[in-house]
């Protein structure tokens, strides 16, 4: 009975994550991973050199400079998702993606809802609220994203285009998206100014108090509980929570926008706990349901072959990649270390991150820097700024190996009970 409700969970769970809308948000997300590495390295040269010299106006005033490239990396996220998420929701639509990406992009820019004004005969002014392009105006991209896709394909599958049959290929590229991008844009211009709807500003107002409960603790544990749940039954995270994603992104980047107003980065000052770099330095360590603690007891273990699996996932894990732990060990299907899997990554790193943040003995993070795969302590001295982040860090990673203890031994045993089964068999 276990068996067949375990099976009917997981069949579930992959039949949701196989939804083409939400491979395109979560493709869209992977498709913006190289300008945020870009980003976090602009962040991490000007906090380096605002370190260095921070009395020094002459090097405030070359961090300055330097930010600049970090606005336009970090500050263009919107952009770079809006593109992606059209492109990607083409290629599994099996139409080209290239013109879903750009009719997307242009919707994306018709929705921030620019204005223009005549400077003379020549020149135009391009006015908008710059912090639309950037993590803020991450749900405008995804409605741009899935809206170019999404229709261009009912177009297209309809045949609702110009045809260009007699036409060379390339032709043909050019005049079948035409119709499917005047409905999009068409649309998104008489939303955005005939009606005169601003839906960055009715979003942000919608947002505001779905950020605030997802600050509480339960609902992040209720978020990770699900995650690591899921997880459990062979289904990514990533592929079922990432339309989430956006709310963790939109978090850190309202307490960038604060931290630069100059206030102090606690629960007070109205800054986020719940964001995406507190997720990945600090609640995630190794990876989903915080593995690296069972790893670590694994290079430990007396058995040759729990010991090279553990060898073998040490790497990713320390980059927060554990999928060679999560389907090596394996922990998918595997009650005895799905418990701890959920109970650590779940509930007892959420509340003592919480705790820690809400209590101002870790700051909580305000800088726009954001690359899952770097190291613990590292990180997330990165994010905040505060030496006290790399402590709890390490406290938690020992609570986490003193909860993960007493599942890893029993799995120890019965992995040496299977081997010697085995052996005599």
């Amino acid at each position: 009975m276990n068996n067949e409700l375990l099976n009917k969970l997981a069949n579930a769970a992959n039949r949701f994550s196989s939804f083409k809308i939400v491979r395109a948000l979560t493709d869209g997300f992977r498709f913006a991973m190289p300008i945020l590495m870009l980003g976090a390295i602009f962040q991490l040269i000007s906090n380096g050199i605002m370190l260095i010299g921070a009395s020094s106006q002459q090097i405030a005033a070359l961090a300055s400079k330097i930010a600049i490239l970090n606005n336009l990396t970090f500050g263009i996220l919107g952009l770079v998702f809006a593109y992606g998420i059209g492109y990607s929701s083409g290629k599994l639509n099996k139409i080209n993606p290239n013109t879903t990406g750009i009719t997307a992009l242009s919707l994306f820019l018709v929705l921030c809802k620019p204005e223009f004004a005549a400077i003379d005969m020549l020149n135009t002014s391009f006015t908008v609220n710059f912090a639309k392009f950037g993590a803020n105006g991450m749900t405008l991209a995804i409605i741009a994203g899935l809206a170019a896709g999404e229709i261009s394909t009912l177009f297209i599958t309809k045949g609702w285009t110009i045809s260009g049959k007699n036409l060379p290929s390339f032709l043909q590229n050019w005049f079948e998206p035409i119709i499917p991008g005047f409905v999009v844009l068409a649309l998104g211009w008489i939303i955005t100014y005939l009606l005169n709807i601003d839906l960055y500003t009715w979003i942000s107002g919608l947002l505001q108090p779905i950020l605030v409960v997802a600050d509480s603790l339960p609902a992040m544990i209720i978020f990770w509980v699900v995650a690591t749940l899921i997880f459990t039954l062979g289904v990514h995270p990533l592929a079922v929570i990432g339309p989430l994603f956006p709310l963790l992104i939109t978090a850190l980047a309202q307490n960038a926008q604060l931290a630069q107003a100059g206030l102090e980065p606690i629960v007070e000052n109205g800054f986020h706990i719940n964001n995406a770099a507190t997720v990945f330095y600090w609640t995630v360590i190794g990876g989903t349901g915080a593995t690296l603690g069972l790893n670590i007891l694994m290079l430990r273990s007396k058995l040759e072959t729990v010991k090279n699996i553990g060898k073998a996932a040490i790497v990713p894990s320390i980059f927060n990649i554990n999928e060679p732990l999560i389907f090596g060990a394996p922990i998918v299907f595997n009650p005895i270390l799905a418990i701890p899997f959920v109970l650590v990554g779940g509930v007892v790193n959420q509340v003592i991150v919480y705790l820690s943040m809400s209590l101002g003995l870790n700051n909580i993070p305000f800088n726009m820097f954001f690359v899952p795969v770097v190291p613990i302590g590292i990180s997330g001295f990165l994010a905040n700024n505060d030496w006290r982040g790399i402590v709890v860090t390490f406290i938690i990673l020992i609570v986490d190996i003193a909860v993960w203890y007493p599942f890893f031994k029993i799995y120890e045993k019965q992995t040496e009970e299977k081997l010697k089964n085995t052996e005599n068999q």
